[in-house]
This record gives structure tokens, C-alpha cells and sequence, in this order.
């Protein structure tokens, strides 16, 4: 499946999924809400923190959207 794929992109593919299946970890045992505290927030709200610029790129909705993406 990776055979062909660059090391950059399949390094990125394997993050969205690893944070994806961390999200859902999270909502499901932990009961915390990771997509809220990882996912973009309109900079001029109270709860923007800087990080969310970058963690934002490995937020997915459910797996059909990761899986298309």
C-alpha cells in the first residue's frame, strides 16, 4: 500500500490517523473533548490557542472523512 508513496505523505497519513483514533480514544474513554481544544477556533475567541493553526490540518469529522481525505 506505501510502496510507491513518498515517505513526507505516508509520515502525514499516518498522523491524521494516529490523532484521529486519539480524538476518538479520548471522546469515548476519557470523555474529554479534544476536538474543541485541537480543532481551529476564530482567533479573536477567548479559547484560540496558537497551536490550533497546525493541529487543525489533522482534525477529521469520522472516518468517511478521513478515509477521503
Amino acid at each position: 500500500m506505501f510502496r510507491n508513496v513518498l515517505p513526507v505523505t505516508r509520515n502525514i497519513i499516518i498522523a491524521n490517523i494516529m490523532v484521529f483514533l486519539l480524538v476518538e480514544f479520548a471522546k469515548m474513554s476519557l470523555n474529554m473533548d479534544l476536538e474543541h481544544k485541537l480543532g481551529l477556533i476564530y482567533f479573536g475567541f477567548a479559547e484560540f490557542e496558537w497551536y490550533q493553526i497546525i493541529t487543525n490540518f489533522f482534525m477529521h469529522a469520522n472516518l468517511t472523512h478521513l478515509a477521503f481525505n
